[in-house]
């Protein structure tokens, strides 16, 4: 027998889900065989260890922790109705507020005051602009 086919039908040997004469072949083979016989092993093992993993050991501190979340949630719902309505109306309040100031400063400003008056010795942001740029290679 080819060894991939062996491995292929050593979970199943594993299980015993196997025919009686596929798995009388198969362990004629196993006896004959190192690599498969140390792949079986390593089968035997993970498995072994997806077993223990199946059955969790129960913490014993998991219904105390369980119950205290439980009541904290309970109490955290039993808080007053006012402080769930109180702090949203403050923030909006405080917001109305601050748009309100913004508004009433911002209308106090003169425009004609604020804008400078511009003269001839301005700085151009753009140069370039002012001149040809046939000028500006020629000085």
């Amino acid at each position: 027998m080819k060894h991939k086919s062996i491995h292929k039908k050593l979970i199943f040997f594993l299980e015993g889900e196997l025919s009686a004469p596929e798995e009388k072949k198969l362990r004629d083979h196993l006896a004959d065989c190192v690599e498969c016989r140390e792949f079986l092993e390593v089968l035997r093992k993970g498995f072994s260890i997806i077993e223990k993993e199946k059955k969790p050991e129960a913490n014993p501190f998991f219904y105390a922790k369980l119950k205290a979340k439980m009541e904290k949630q309970v109490k955290q719902k039993s808080d007053p109705a006012y402080r769930r309505i109180l702090q949203p109306a403050i923030f909006s309040i405080l917001l109305i507020g601050g748009i309100s100031l913004g508004i009433l400063i911002g209308s106090r400003v003169d425009s004609k005051k604020s804008i400078p008056r511009q003269t001839t010795d301005a700085y151009y942001l753009n140069e370039m602009g002012s001149e040809p740029i046939e000028s500006y290679f020629i000085n």
